[in-house]
């Protein structure tokens, strides 16, 4: 065998594969964001146009509805559908369920019934997360718990604690579901240990930081919005929230992007284009 064909077969068999990393394997996703209240609570963590909330704030509010749904038996690997339209109660939502020890299976208020209905059925969802939007087109068929969650907010005698650690590396932290474009959708199961390893590793290659500023414009049923929502947690920066259809209108991101002084945003090539 030539030189060049030894070094392609070491390239695509080892080289390119020599992904090792070390990190903590045991802590869950949502740890790292509670480590970092710790650091900067009275930090903006996120804002949706007019509203935010600092990293205190966000991890209370957060810990209001996972002890909520401890109390309703959620435990770790429970999946719990999330059906919020674009708010700040969205990245409440994630928080409070991953809190919570359950995983999170995001549901786009305006996908086809039929879609939220057969992925509801498919996954064996127990509990549906709901704002008072979304609830007022409730999944015809569906049977189970659904929770509206700014009730639950409101709710007085709630704990505002961190609640204990349940999840081990390879409990489940999300489902998202492709989109059936070759036939039916499939659910991909995605574990603590999975997400948290993709996390650290963004955030060893590109070095950010507590300065950045990250435009979240990704809807959340689709995976590349999972970084979008942690990584700024993660590093004690602030999150962004676009508003409904705001990644399909570049104009609109434009403003954002100035408004907010923006550091760090994910496009595809098209619409970079487009910004341009």
């Amino acid at each position: 065998m030539g030189w060049n064909k030894l070094k392609k077969k070491n390239n695509l068999f080892i080289a390119w594969n020599n992904t090792h990393a070390v990190f903590d394997e045991n802590k869950p996703l949502h740890h790292y964001f509670e480590e970092q209240v710790l650091r900067t609570p009275n930090a903006i963590a996120a804002v949706f146009e007019e509203k935010s909330l600092t990293y205190s704030e966000l991890n209370k509010k957060a810990n209001i509805l996972a002890n909520y749904l401890r109390n309703q038996t959620v435990t770790s690997n429970s999946l719990i559908g999330i059906c919020l339209n674009r708010s700040l109660e969205m990245i409440i939502g994630i928080l409070g369920i991953l809190k919570s020890g359950g995983a999170y299976l995001p549901l786009d208020p305006n996908y086809p019934d039929e879609r939220i209905t057969y992925m509801l059925h498919h996954s064996q969802c127990e509990w549906l997360l709901m704002d008072k939007e979304s609830i007022k087109r409730k999944p015809e068929g569906y049977h189970k718990t659904i929770i509206e969650i700014s009730r639950v907010l409101n709710e007085k005698n709630l704990p505002q604690n961190n609640l204990k650690h349940i999840n081990v590396p390879s409990d489940l932290a999300y489902i998202i579901y492709t989109s059936g474009t070759t036939g039916k959708p499939k659910g991909v199961a995605i574990p603590h240990k999975a997400i948290c390893n993709h996390m650290l590793w963004m955030q060893n290659q590109y070095l950010f930081g507590d300065t950045d500023v990250f435009l979240q414009k990704t809807p959340f049923s689709f995976d590349a919005s999972v970084w979008e929502f942690f990584m700024p947690l993660f590093v004690g920066a602030r999150l962004i929230m676009a508003p409904n259809h705001a990644h399909t209108c570049p104009k609109q991101m434009i403003h954002l992007v100035q408004k907010n002084q923006v550091s760090v945003l994910q496009v595809v090539p098209s619409m970079l284009k487009e910004l341009a």
